[in-house]
């Protein structure tokens, strides 16, 4: 069994889900899936991640390559949130970095790595809830529905 540093646990969701105030994922499990080539790659302009804002800035991420990951996010103004590499992120911005490339892990991957069970159920009813409203709003069938959901109907 690996042991889990504090390091690997990150926090957001601050001004997302004021609510919510802390979300926590276990980026363990995600390294283990970028290692074993299941995560895709995507360039992303910064207006399409929610960065916290209370990242402190370090000069010295300038030079660290490392690629962020990137989750979905719903019925937020952004697609993503950045749940590995803010800082990283924060450093390249302040030096005019506007575009970036990280890994984007699918909503059922995202699921399997919080550290709370309860953060994937709520993770889970955003989705839903996210997909649902689309249903209602823009009058999509809900067969088309179905195929967007994350939530499994095979039984149904």
């Amino acid at each position: 069994m690996e042991k889990i540093s504090p390091l690997s646990i990150q926090i957001h969701f601050r001004e997302t889900l004021p609510h919510l105030h802390y979300t926590k994922f276990l980026t363990v499990p995600m390294k283990r899936l970028v290692k074993a080539n299941k995560v895709k790659k995507v360039t992303l302009d910064c207006s399409q991640f929610f960065l916290d804002k209370e990242t402190i800035y370090e000069k010295s991420r300038v030079s660290n390559n490392e690629l962020p990951y990137f989750a979905p996010i719903f019925d937020v103004p952004q697609q993503y949130i950045v749940v590995d590499g803010n800082k990283r992120i924060m450093a390249k911005l302040k030096n005019g970095q506007r575009t970036f490339t990280g890994y984007a892990f699918t909503p059922q991957q995202v699921i399997e790595s919080f550290f709370f069970e309860l953060d994937g159920w709520f993770y889970r009813l955003l989705a839903e809830m996210s997909v649902f409203s689309k249903m209602i709003f823009f009058k999509i069938p809900y067969s088309e529905i179905k195929k967007l959901s994350i939530i499994n109907f095979q039984n149904n």
